[in-house]
């Protein structure tokens, strides 16, 4: 066993040990993340759109045929929402705003998951604290950051607009959410499963959402970054190679659409070249600087869950340490504001209408992330000042200082004793000074017996010596 898988073991077993049982760390509240999903699922039940408009005309459009140009763009919105072509004309709006609200849902179930399963071991204070398998939050505490992370999300306008009538990007939040789930469970569990499921659903999502393009870079690091030398063995880099280029072929849709149509004039190859260059476009023409801007809204945060900060390097000053944890918490403090000020509506510096100055109006990726930093950075304060610290640093009472100074006393006295005992003159010089020495130290009008006692041997060698000189 290496180094650091055996001080890994040792966490892992200091850190149950320290853990209280199963039955206390679970409480009532626990189920309160899905009861605030059931309110916010009412709510969307509650102001559903039931009749034709504007965001899903076209979709209907495409359902029914009704459009004569063959399919140009998000194949796999075409492929989910072609089966309502079977429904009646009249109960096809309230089946697209249907899907657009079991979407909503399930993002939220799986930002409710997501945030439950963090990690909450990144720095030394969430390391002294008592936490679950993997260091992720207690059972009994894990309720609160989660359903935070639900209503902030849920009640959020553009999150809400979008679940409660057709909306494609509803589709596209979901596998968004689905991956960030997968990596979160992957980190967990240790089981490449879910990269490789998370490599086939964001492949899939990249078809359809040009966004989810420009996190791919992210999203590979961040798996390079998790599994680490493993990355690029065989066997897994085959396997996640796959299932990324299969989910790519929906590509091919429709390239194959123009190729079987009448009506366009644009080859299999033409169509397939012309949707790509579409995506690139869109990506290379968003505004860089809102670009930016989004990524501080919504990455920025993440980057302090995504390292392991260490031990302070060797500094024992207590001032410093200080100023380093002061410093830490007015980090987090700042990105959960950062999270918690982006899920509201602003005139002027809002995140939707920024989104859509730049290229798109639909920000939900940037929503999603912002409130799963708030569920961390929650989970943050309520670990570090809401539950005791394993290790206890306490101060010796005054009783243990007396005892401190009342030892090295005695053991000098003791030496000095031994010293004038059993030597000359040099000796007895020797151990007057130390005599004034620890006289010194000693508090004014507090001397030990065992001083008293190797003064009066000192002076009865004092005699001694001067006497045989006479």
């Amino acid at each position: 066993m290496h180094r650091s898988d055996g001080i890994s073991e040792l966490n892992r077993m200091t850190t149950q040990d320290a853990r209280p049982d199963s039955s206390e760390s679970q409480t009532g509240f626990r189920f309160l993340p899905w009861i605030a999903i059931l309110i916010v699922a009412a709510l969307y039940l509650f102001t559903l759109d039931r009749w034709f408009g504007q965001g899903n005309l076209s979709a209907l459009s495409d359902i029914n045929g009704w459009d004569w140009r063959p399919l140009t763009s998000q194949p796999l919105h075409y492929l989910i929402t072609k089966p309502l072509a079977l429904l009646p004309i009249l109960s096809q709006p309230v089946a697209l705003s249907l899907l657009s609200f079991v979407c909503g849902t399930l993002s939220l179930l799986l930002l409710a998951r997501t945030v439950q399963i963090l990690p909450q071991e990144r720095t030394r204070l969430q390391r002294q604290r008592v936490l679950a398998s993997s260091g992720v939050l207690p059972g009994r505490i894990a309720w609160l950051p989660a359903t935070l992370a639900v209503l902030v999300c849920g009640l959020q306008y553009s999150f809400w607009a979008l679940s409660k009538g057709y909306a494609p990007d509803s589709i596209d939040l979901l596998l968004f959410a689905y991956c960030v789930r997968a990596l979160a469970e992957f980190r967990h569990s240790r089981n490449d499963s879910w990269l490789h499921k998370a490599a086939l659903v964001y492949a899939m999502g990249m078809t359809s959402n040009f966004a989810l393009i420009g996190y791919f870079p992210l999203f590979i690091g961040t798996v390079l970054w998790m599994k680490g030398r493993s990355f690029f063995d065989f066997g897994f880099l085959l396997k996640f190679g796959l299932l990324g280029c299969l989910g790519l072929l929906l590509y091919l849709i429709p390239a194959i659409a123009h190729a079987t149509s009448d009506v366009s004039p644009l080859g299999f190859w033409e169509a397939l070249r012309a949707y790509l260059g579409a995506q690139k476009f869109a990506v290379f023409s968003y505004r860089r600087v809102t670009a930016l801007f989004l990524a501080i809204v919504c990455i920025f945060p993440l980057l302090g869950m995504a390292f392991r900060w260490g031990e302070a390097g060797g500094d024992v000053s207590g001032a410093s340490a200080q100023v380093t944890t002061g410093l830490t918490h007015l980090v987090n403090a700042a990105f959960l504001i950062l999270g918690l000020a982006a899920a509201f509506e602003y005139k002027g510096i809002s995140v939707r209408e920024l989104a859509a100055a730049a290229g798109t109006p639909a920000a939900l990726t940037v929503f999603y992330l912002s409130a799963l930093s708030v569920g961390y950075y929650t989970g943050y304060f309520l670990l570090v000042f809401g539950t005791p610290s394993i290790h206890k640093w306490g101060r010796p009472s005054p009783l243990g200082k007396g005892f401190h100074c009342f030892v090295p006393s005695s053991t000098h006295a003791r030496s000095i004793h031994d010293a004038a005992s059993g030597a000359g003159c040099g000796a007895v010089r020797h151990a007057r000074r130390w005599l004034v020495f620890v006289r010194r130290r000693l508090p004014s009008g507090r001397r030990c017996h065992g001083q008293r006692r190797a003064e009066c041997r000192a002076r009865g060698s004092r005699e001694t010596v001067t006497y045989a000189g006479a």
